[in-house]
Parts: structure tokens; C-alpha cells; sequence
């Protein structure tokens, strides 16, 4: 290793102003640079090739290969980001990596899609234009999915490692991920990513490498080839080693999987290349004698290992457990990789020169099952009695299926390969084989398997790895030489063995509290660490958290969100479908336009306030720090996406269907491949949340801090947009759900005039308390949005006021003091008009309801019709006012008025959300600027205490006093010419020092 142990502290640290040479950590940035760019040009070739209308079965097959070694990559990324690097970053930095381990599970179902349609197209199944244009679709969602995700790491977990981190301790991890992966897979990754750097960038990785390998000459020689390794950009073919052979899931049962024809002719290749080789006469032990001492070695360890827990029953072995299960995972490890390579290469030459299907190793299962035993045991305080007689158990169940496996390959399988195969082609396939196994693994299994060969057996072994002209490159094989003990006579036995590979697989747990895995000092013969996990990536833990049904559990008021998670993911549908709709139905783009911005509009609501009011929340508790930091980053991600769309939707409007016709196809498959990333990025971040945030939430808050941030959330939607996201929500919902979701809706706005709202909107229905509280009203009416058609008075009446009125005569401008309008109100109580309410409430003796006007003058033509926006005759048909409310009869074509659904009034200002949000504790419309108040209870639901009107509904500027009470600015002008104290409380109007 580099001397290189400064820690980094930049003020603030980013990928971007971060160099290489000084981040090892960022070499698998380097990684998502590659593979993004594999991306970009597996896709430019799927759409040239269906352009081209030149797509054949050969050029699927070549795309799947490619597919399949990306799968392969980036399932060792993950893993290695899993349980290596976040597994690491989780101890130093709480609440950030779990949300990054659940969207690496999510990829295998879109990766298993497009396999489906390659097939599809390789056996000629379908129309070659739509499965193509599936596979494209495919292509897209993946290249979103996974480049959005990448991209958040990069914002949060990479700037973190960096910061965290020193560079020796990212260097280990860099390290440890390489020696985890299996060599025929690092031979490929690491050439396949350098072919898609600049040459700055090679050679910064090529200069970082030397910092991060342990300084071994032979080792660095290795890496080093294996980095300019030059292969075609469009890599993702196998090394010349295993050319015959598919890439697969090395850590996956493959006993049930299909073989296709790309994965035989193993024994045929490996014939061609033994006859190619120096010939070597058949004598003595045959190399598939090595395998059957390989087994030696494993079983006799296994039963060393069951008889002293079967001697040792007392609680002083718990004291020597460290040893026992640090020997019991390793050769788990071991019987891993043993199971790989014989699927992998032995089982497929067998199949030929058998010539009938066999049964493959069967293992696996059980092996899978004692490695989840073994992790679910790494807390030495789960280490009882009782323990001890569960492990034996499962060693027991281990030791008899590796047993009978064993015996079967030594009796059925190892002599017809030994009868069919020559010396060479043998020692090609255990020499092929050796490369299933991760870098780390491989140098510790070397001096263990050593340990228990006789003389002449390590001679046979020497002699058989040593052959001159065997293969064309030599540094591995030399590597692996100089990694095994030279001369019997110098082999340590396999006690000391033991003790030496306890020293390294133990160091792990050892340094768990340091919170890195640190590589041990320089010149230790044990400084390959590899990540036992790896192996059995995604199947020793659960990737997602255990939650209940969110929709069977007990309601709360943070439930509001999710229910609007699911007519969010409702609409994710509609946006697919529709999308396809859209390339055989021009006509259906306005009406998918005008759904789209609703939906667009919607999320940004809910994203908005998810990022400024939901998410704080948990922060503010100073347990949950930078918990829904990603989320916010998805937020900010998914608005590119909705913009995206919205481009597409607007070019598409604008083009001339009899011109643009190949130009609207391709905006059409472009709308349709955006969408598709969406519903799935979408999907899964919804999904993350409920895992996540909903237990979070629910536990963490109170009933009462819960109906505050949702009351929080919904004092910032105004009354315009309610109309349309409550029947859009209740669309969505069953029966029950809506009635549960319209009861958190009005528990969270209780006390304010919310109810009221919706019975004057809905055509005055009436919601009653006691049916809600009896669970008996179902709101259906919610979802309709109908309204009473107007009906027009048929002749002009001769009524009380029925002219014009001006609020500038000279220039003609209608109105009152009041109000600038174009109408005037007919008052039923008295059957007169008047401009305004409040122009009725100054000329009478009484009060107007405003609920019970129904009709109005328009100024311009003097009839009189039912209240609307716009004049019903129809030879005028002119605007009455540019804002208008139905519910609060107002009319003004002045200023900027909003009508608030808390309050069920009319306010001055732009809006909630905009320059006002609404408090549900105060129940009072307050400026953005007071979001940090004190919550003073129906605040303005008061009377002046000079003038002794009702605050509320008071037109008045209103002043608010030190000790928090109101009265109107003018009668405070006039209150405090003579008084100095508050009428209520008595308690002074400011500070007195300043009057003397």
C-alpha cells in the first residue's frame, strides 16, 4: 500500500473537485461512468438497428450477451457497495445507506424484462418492430432507473466517503471489493471499464492502483495486465478462457435453469485447446486427482469441526467459538466456489460426453441456508448453549448432503471425465476453474489446501501449475505459485494453517467497532482481504424492511400521504397506457396533455411539501439526521422527468400530423420510454418511503404532531386546486379508504371552517358531525364534480338600483369603494341590488347572507341571471370580474384575491402556497414569512376590542398586539393616542422606557 494516510477535510467535498489521486473511493465513480456509457450505446445500437430494419435472431443474441454482462458487473457493484463501502459508512454516518441497498434490488425485474424480449426476438416470436420497440422501452427504463440512481450517490454517499474517510481506509475498501470478485469476472470488468475513460482518466486509475494493491510485485503485475487488457468499447464478451461459457450469477442455484446452446461445447473447446497445447503423456495421478483432494480437505476440516462440537458441550468452548466460526465460514466460502466452477465448467463437459442431461450439484440450498445460519450468528452474544446445539445441527444437516455429493462425484462423475479427457484438457478445466474463485479467497485457499497435501501430492500439483508453454500469458499462474509453499519440508501443518487464516478472517470482526477494514501492515502474508458476503450477495440479508399492510393497519393522520401515494401510482399507470395510446391515436394527445399537467401539478404539490414541511419533521427530532436527504434528491430528479415530458407534449402539439408523421412516431416512442422510467422510478420511490418513512412516521410522532404536519401540508393548497385533487384522490380509493381518508382529512382541519367549505361547494350537501363520527357517510358525492346548469332570466326586471354604478365615473370605470366589478348583487332580503355586501351592510339596517344570493345585474346590459363569472346574455357575454367566487359572491377586477377553503372566505394576496399558507391551530391565513410562529388557538376567531366586530370576517387591516391579541390598525391608531395598555389583558402596548 501508499504511504498515503492524510484524512481528507475539504469545506465542502464533491465529486466534482475531487481528484482520483486523491479519493480511492471514487474509482467506482469511474465504474458508473462505464457503465452509463454502455448504456447510451446499447440503446443507440438497438434503435439503429430498428431504424435500419436490419435487426436479426444473431443480433439479439449479441445484445443479450452484453445485457448479461452488465447484470454480472453491476450485481458485484452493488454487493460491493452493500456490503463492503455502505457497510462501513453505516457506522460513521447514521440513516444514510439503507435507501441505496433497497434500489439495488430493484433492477433484476427490469433487467429480467428485457431478457424476455431478446428471447423473444432471438426465436423470431413476434413482429420484429414491437418486440424491438419493447426491448428499446426496456432499455430506456434501465439506462433512468439505474443512472438516477448512480447519480444520487454521487451527490450524497461519495462526498461522504470522501469526507469520512482517510485515504488508506478508502483504499482498503476499494481493495476488498477487488478481491471479492471472482477472477474471470475482474479480468473483464476492469478492461471493460478503463475502454470507456479519457486517457487522463486511465491513467489516473492506473497510478491509483499501485496505492491501493499491497506491494507484492507479482500481484501489481497482475492487476496491472489485467487493466490494459485491451477489448473492443462494445465489451462484454468473456476472456479467452472462458469464451465457451454464458456469464451467469455465480452466487444463484442455476440446477433449474435453462441451458441454452451458447453454454455447451465446453468439452469440445476445452479438446480443441488441449490439442493445441504441449501434449503430455498420461502418468501418474491425472490433474482431476486434484478435485478429489480438494475434497479430502473439506470433508476432513467439516468433521474436524462437528466432532469437537459434539466433545466440547460445556460453556468453555464459547470461549474458542471465534475460531470455530471463522473456520466454519471459510470453508462455507470454499464449498461456494467449489459449487460454481463444477455448475459452471465440470457439469457442462460431463452433459456432452454423457451425452444426456445430469443432475447438477445439489447442495446449494442447504449450503445457502448454513451461510444465512452463520450470519444471522456473527453477534457473539447470541453465543448460548443453545446456540451451540443449533450450529451443530446445521453442521450435521451440512456435513451429510456434502457427504453424499462428494461420493457422487467420485464414484459417477471425476472417472468418465478422467476416461474422456487427456491430462491437458484436464488440467484446462481445473486451471479454468481456479478463476471462479474472488482474488482474496484464492490466496487464502492456496497455503490451506497446501497444508493438507503429502509430498508427492504437492510435487504432482507443482508440476502440473508449472508446465512451460501452457498458457500464453504466465504472471497468474506465476502469482499463484509464489502464493503456495514452496517444498514439503517448509508447508506449515494444517494446525498452524488454521491459525494463521484465523488471523486474517477474524480481523473483520475484531476491527467491527472501527467502523473500516482497515488492511493489515505491509509485507503480512494475509493482506488480500475478500468480503464473505459477496458471495452470497442479496441472499444472506433482506434487502427490504419488514412493514405492515399500510392499508390494514389502524388510520392515523400521516396515512394521508401514502393514500395519496396510491392514486399517484394510479395516474403512473394512466401515463404508460395513455403514452402507447398516443402512437395509434393522435386524437387522445389533448386529453392526455391536460391529465398529464394535473398530475404534474399534483406531485409537485406533494413533493414540495414532503421536502419543506414532512421531511424536517423527523430531522428536528435530532435522532433521524439525513434520513430523507435521498428522498430529495429523487425529487428533484423526478421534476427533470416530468419536465422532459412536457417538452415532448408541447413539440408533439405543435407539429402538422400530415407532415410529421415519422417525427410524431419518434416523440412517441420517446413520451413512451420517459413514462415507463417514471412509473418505475416512481413506483420504487414511493415504495422506499412506505418502507422506510411510514413506521418512522407513525412511531415517532405523536397524533397530534401528525395532524400538525399534515395540516401544515394542506394550509398550502388553495381552494382552485382542492377541487381537483380531492374527487382525483377519492378516484383512486375504495369505499372505506375514501371514507377513512375524508376523516383524517377533516380531523386534520378541524376547528377551522373546512366543512363548511366543502358543503357550499358541493351544492350544499351537508356533512354531519355525528354521521362522520358514526362512520355511516360514504363521500361519494366527492367524486363528482358536476354543477347545476344556470338557467337565464328570460326578460329584464325593473328592480331597486338597477343601473350602472361607477367606482371612477370620469372614466367609466364600474365598481363601488369597495370593489372594482362589472356587476351588482341582488339581495333577497330585500330585493334590491347592490354593488357589494358590504355596500347592502352600510345602506341598511340589516345583514345580507351571502349563501342566499343567488342572482345578479351585469352593469353593461342591466339583466339580471344567475351568479357566473361572465354575463349570460348572449349579445354581451362580458367579463364581470377577473376573479370571481362562487361561495363568497365576490367579484373584483383590481387585486390579487384567493379564496381560502380553511377559512370559507375570500382573502387578499396571490394565494396559499404562494404569499399566504393557512395555520390549522390559529385557523388564520398567515404570510409565508411567519412559518416559525407560536400557534395561538382560532386566533382571529374574536371581536375588536374597540369596535367589538367580529375580526374573522373583518374586512380591516388588522394589528396584532405584544401580548397577542387583536384589534383593527385604525382603532389601535385611535386607542393608543390616549391609552398605553391592552383593553384585554392590561399588559403594556410596547416598551414604556421609550416614553419618558
Amino acid at each position: 500500500m501508499g504511504g498515503k494516510t492524510h484524512l481528507r477535510s475539504l469545506p465542502v467535498v464533491t465529486v466534482q473537485n475531487t481528484k482520483l489521486a486523491d479519493a480511492p473511493v471514487l474509482l467506482f465513480v469511474y465504474f458508473h461512468k462505464a457503465f452509463s456509457a454502455q448504456l447510451v450505446e446499447l440503446r443507440r445500437f438497438a434503435t439503429d438497428a430498428s431504424a435500419a430494419g436490419s435487426f436479426s435472431g444473431e443480433l439479439a443474441g449479441e445484445l443479450r450477451r452484453k445485457f448479461e454482462f452488465l447484470k454480472l458487473v453491476y450485481k458485484y457493484h452493488s454487493a460491493a457497495e452493500d456490503e463492503v463501502v455502505f457497510l462501513a459508512l453505516g457506522e460513521r454516518v447514521k440513516n444514510i445507506v439503507s435507501s441505496y441497498s433497497l434500489e439495488h434490488a430493484g433492477t433484476d425485474d427490469l433487467l429480467s424484462s428485457l431478457f424476455h424480449w431478446l428471447h423473444v426476438l432471438e426465436e423470431e416470436l413476434g413482429s420484429v418492430s414491437d418486440v424491438l420497440r419493447e426491448v428499446i422501452l426496456c432499455i430506456g427504463t434501465i439506462q433512468s432507473s439505474i443512472c438516477q440512481h448512480m447519480l444520487k450517490e454521487e451527490r450524497q454517499v461519495f462526498p461522504l466517503l470522501i469526507e469520512k474517510f482517510s485515504f488508506r481506509e478508502q483504499a482498503s475498501l476499494v481493495w476488498q471489493f477487488i478481491c471479492s470478485v471472482p477472477v474471470m469476472v475482474l479480468k473483464d470488468f476492469l478492461p471493460w471499464m478503463m475502454s470507456y475513460l479519457s486517457h487522463e482518466e486511465k491513467t489516473e486509475v492506473v497510478n491509483c492502483m499501485k496505492d491501493i494493491v499491497p506491494n507484492e510485485d507479482l500481484l501489481q503485475q497482475v492487476i496491472s495486465s489485467w487493466l490494459i487488457n485491451n477489448i473492443p468499447s462494445t465489451c462484454g464478451a468473456s476472456t479467452k478462457i472462458v469464451k465457451c461459457v454464458q456469464y451467469g450469477d455465480v452466487s444463484k442455484n442455476t440446477k433449474n435453469s435453462s441451458r441454452t446452446q451458447e453454454s455447451r461445447g465446453c468439452f469440445k473447446w476445452f479438446c480443441r485447446w488441449s490439442e493445441k497445447a504441449l501434449f503430455i503423456k498420461n502418468v501418474g495421478h491425472s490433474p482431476i486427482h486434484g478435485l478429489q483432494l480438494y475434497q479430502n480437505a473439506v470433508e476432513k476440516d467439516l468433521r474436524d469441526i462437528q466432532e469437537e462440537l459434539c466433545q466440547e458441550k460445556s460453556p468453555r468452548l464459547l470461549l474458542d467459538l471465534d475460531v470455530v466460526m471463522a473456520r466454519l465460514n471459510f470453508l462455507a466460502d470454499v464449498l461456494v466456489s467449489y459449487c460454481n466452477a463444477f455448475n459452471k465448467f465440470f457439469h457442462p463437459v460431463l452433459e456432452e460426453i454423457a451425452s444426456s442431461s445430469t443432475n447438477q450439484f445439489t447442495i446449494d440450498i442447504c449450503l445457502g441456508n448454513f451461510k444465512r445460519f452463520l450470519y444471522k450468528s456473527d453477534d457473539a452474544k447470541m453465543w448460548t448453549e443453545g446456540f451451540l446445539l443449533k450450529l451443530q445441527e446445521e453442521l450435521d444437516s451440512l456435513v451429510l448432503q456434502v457427504t453424499k455429493q462428494f461420493s457422487v462425484h467420485r464414484t459417477k462423475v471425476f472417472p468418465v471425465i478422467s476416461k474422456n479427457c487427456n491430462h491437458e484438457m484436464q488440467r484446462q478445466v481445473l486451471y479454468t476453474s481456479i478463476h471462479v474463485l474472488p482474488l482474496g479467497l484464492l490466496k487464502c485457499v492456496i497455503p490451506w489446501f497446501s497444508a493438507h497435501l503429502s509430498e508427492e501430492e504437492s510435487q504432482s500439483i507443482l508440476h502440473f501449475l508449472t508446465l512451460k508453454d501452457s498458457f500464453p500469458k504466465k504472471i497468474f499462474p506465476r502469482l499463484l505459485l509464489q502464493w503456495l509453499p514452496f517444498g514439503y519440508s517448509d508447508k506449515t501443518s494444517v494446525g498452524s494453517s488454521w491459525k494463521q487464516l484465523f488471523a486474517m478472517l477474524c480481523f473483520f470482526k475484531r476491527n467491527k467497532s472501527s467502523t473500516f477494514f482497515m488492511l493489515p501492515a505491509a509485507g503480512d502474508m494475509y493482506e488480500t482481504p475478500y468480503s464473505s458476503r459477496m458471495l452470497f450477495s442479496g441472499n444472506l440479508r433482506s434487502r427490504h424492511l419488514h412493514m405492515d399492510d399500510p392499508f390494514t393497519m389502524d388510520r392515523k393522520p400521516i396515512d394521508l400521504l401514502f393514500f395519496f401515494h396510491k392514486a399517484m401510482k394510479v395516474d403512473l399507470d394512466y401515463l404508460v397506457s395513455g403514452s402507447a395510446r398516443l402512437a395509434s391515436d393522435s386524437s387522445f394527445l389533448m386529453e392526455f396533455q391536460q391529465r398529464f399537467h394535473l398530475i404534474k401539478l399534483f406531485y409537485q404539490i406533494h413533493s414540495n411539501a414532503e421536502d419543506e414541511i414532512a421531511f424536517p419533521a423527523p430531522e428536528a427530532k435530532g435522532k433521524l439526521q439525513k434520513i430523507t436527504h435521498s428522498f430529495s434528491i429523487d425529487h428533484e430528479l423526478e421534476t427533470k422527468h416530468f419536465d422532459k415530458v412536457s417538452l415532448i407534449l408541447n413539440e408533439m402539439s405543435e407539429l402538422n400530423m400530415l407532415v410529421s408523421t415519422m417525427k410524431y412516431e419518434r416523440l412517441c416512442l420517446s413520451l413512451q420510454e420517459i413514462c415507463r422510467s417514471m412509473h418505475k422510478i416512481l413506483s420504487e420511490h414511493f415504495k422506499q418511503e412506505e418502507t422506510e418513512l411510514w413506521c418512522l412516521f407513525r412511531g415517532c410522532f405523536t397524533i397530534e404532531e401528525q395532524e400538525k404536519i399534515i395540516g401544515c401540508m394542506l394550509g398550502r393548497i388553495s381552494g382552485e386546486t382542492l377541487k381537483d385533487m380531492i374527487p382525483w384522490l377519492m378516484d383512486s380509493l375504495t369505499s372505506d379508504e375514501q371514507h377513512d381518508a375524508m376523516s383524517l382529512w377533516l380531523q386534520a382541519t378541524r376547528g377551522t371552517m373546512f366543512v363548511d367549505w366543502l358543503n357550499e361547494w358541493y351544492n350544499g350537501h351537508i356533512i354531519k358531525e355525528e354521521a362522520r363520527e358514526a362512520n355511516n357517510i360514504k363521500y361519494e358525492h366527492l367524486l363528482s364534480m358536476s354543477q347545476e346548469p344556470s338557467i337565464l332570466s328570460s326578460s329584464i326586471e325593473t328592480i331597486h338600483g338597477q343601473h350602472p354604478s361607477y367606482r371612477d365615473a370620469h372614466s367609466s370605470v364600474f365598481g363601488c369603494e369597495h370593489y372594482k366589478r362589472n356587476s351588482k348583487l341582488l339581495a333577497p332580503c330585500c330585493d334590491q341590488l347592490f354593488t357589494c355586501i358590504q355596500c347592502h351592510d352600510d345602506e341598511a339596517d340589516h345583514s345580507v347572507e351571502r349563501k342566499h344570493i343567488e342572482k345578479m345585474m351585469c352593469m353593461k346590459c342591466l339583466m339580471i341571471q344567475p351568479i357566473g363569472a361572465n354575463c349570460s346574455n348572449a349579445s354581451c357575454k362580458s367579463s364581470i370580474g377577473s376573479y370571481f367566487c362562487k361561495i363568497c359572491k365576490l367579484f373584483d377586477d383590481e387585486r390579487s384575491i384567493y379564496h381560502c377553503p380553511y377559512c370559507n372566505l375570500c382573502r387578499v394576496g396571490e394565494g396559499l402556497g404562494i404569499d399566504y399558507f393557512h395555520c390549522m391551530k390559529c385557523n388564520a391565513c398567515l404570510s409565508c414569512s411567519l412559518k416559525e410562529h407560536v400557534c395561538r388557538e382560532n386566533w382571529l376567531e374574536v371581536d375588536c376590542p374597540i369596535c367589538c366586530e367580529y375580526i374573522f370576517t373583518s374586512r380591516t387591516v388588522i394589528k396584532p398586539l405584544p401580548c397577542g391579541h387583536l384589534m383593527h390598525s385604525a382603532c389601535f391608531q385611535e386607542y393608543t393616542r390616549s391609552n398605553y395598555t391592552c383593553p384585554v389583558c392590561s399588559k403594556s402596548l410596547g416598551d414604556m422606557k421609550l416614553q419618558i
